[in-house]
Formats: C-alpha cells, sequence, structure tokens
C-alpha cells in the first residue's frame, strides 16, 4: 500500500511541474481553431496576464459572429503571423487590444474598440489592412512609435475614429495607403 501511495504522490507531484498548454486549446481561452478559422460560440474574455498569440507562418480569421470579445491584458492578442477579423461583434478594451509584431491583421468586418488607448499598435513592419468595421479608441485607432520599427496602414474602408488625437499615429518609415 505504501508503494502505491508513494507512487501516486509521485505522479502527482510530476503533473504539478508540467504546463497545462496540453489541456488548453491553443488559443485559449479561445474556441479551438478550425482550418485556420476560430469562430466565437459566445462572449469570451482574455484575462490579465493572458496572450492569445498568432504565432509567425500562421493564418488565422477570427469570426466574431455577433459576440463579444474582451481584452483585459493589454496587448492580449499578440500577432506575429496574420489575422483576420470579420463578422458583427465587438472586441473591446481599456487599453490596446492588438498588438502587431511583424505580422498583419486585416479587419473586413466587426468593430475593435479601446476606451483607454490605442486601437492597434504595429511595430517591426507590422501591417494592417482596414477593408470594413470600426475601430474606436481614445488615442489613435492605428499607432505605431518611432523607437519601436516600421509600420504599414492600408484603408480601403472602414471607419477609424479616435476621441483624443489623430485617428492614424505613424510618426516612423511608414507606408499609408
Amino acid at each position: 500500500m505504501k508503494k502505491v501511495l508513494a507512487t501516486v504522490l509521485a505522479l502527482v507531484m510530476a503533473l504539478g511541474l508540467c504546463t497545462t498548454s496540453w489541456a488548453a486549446s491553443e488559443y485559449a481561452p479561445l474556441p479551438d481553431a478550425v482550418d485556420g478559422v476560430i469562430t466565437l460560440t459566445e462572449n469570451v474574455a482574455i484575462p490579465v496576464n493572458k496572450q492569445v498569440i498568432i504565432p509567425e507562418g500562421t493564418a488565422i480569421t477570427l469570426k466574431l459572429n455577433g459576440k463579444s470579445l474582451t481584452v483585459d491584458e493589454d496587448c492580449g492578442i499578440y500577432v506575429k503571423g496574420s489575422l483576420t477579423i470579420e463578422g458583427e461583434g465587438t472586441i473591446t478594451a481599456s487599453k490596446t487590444p492588438i498588438k502587431i509584431d511583424g505580422g498583419s491583421l486585416t479587419l473586413n468586418s466587426g468593430k475593435i474598440v479601446s476606451t483607454g488607448d490605442y486601437g492597434t499598435y504595429a511595430l517591426n513592419g507590422g501591417s494592417v489592412t482596414v477593408n470594413g468595421g470600426e475601430i474606436e479608441s481614445k488615442w489613435a485607432a492605428l499607432s505605431g512609435n518611432n523607437t519601436t520599427g516600421t509600420m504599414n496602414f492600408e484603408i480601403n474602408g472602414g471607419s477609424l475614429t479616435a476621441k483624443e488625437g489623430p485617428a492614424i499615429y505613424m510618426p516612423n518609415q511608414v507606408k499609408l495607403t
């Protein structure tokens, strides 16, 4: 009996050393991606101290599906690959919800709202294309910084609104079309 208890205790201790990524979706707390598409089926929140990362070389389409995605972490969606947002629904945050670090973000529809910061932040050659939808923020809806590399913005439609300041802030070597 002591051997069994010792073995169980050793297994419990060993599991405590493991990460829990095997138990969670790759994009948790978002639903699993199916053929590169994540479809919200309920309202979801990305909590503080959690980031959803779109890795380099990965293309994801996020279908809002009439739902809301609350981003409680600053830059809670971190894009190094490619993220396309479509469908009715809203992504809300009190900070900057999406950081595009060398990757690309395409907004086809839906709404991104930041009540206390930038709508998006692009750096290191990151690009944002707005084909439709809305980005509303306290500061610039599309932003970057001259200390974090180049940024590229393409506006084909949609709406950009900043409550305080310019809708587009790009103080660096940039491309705006």
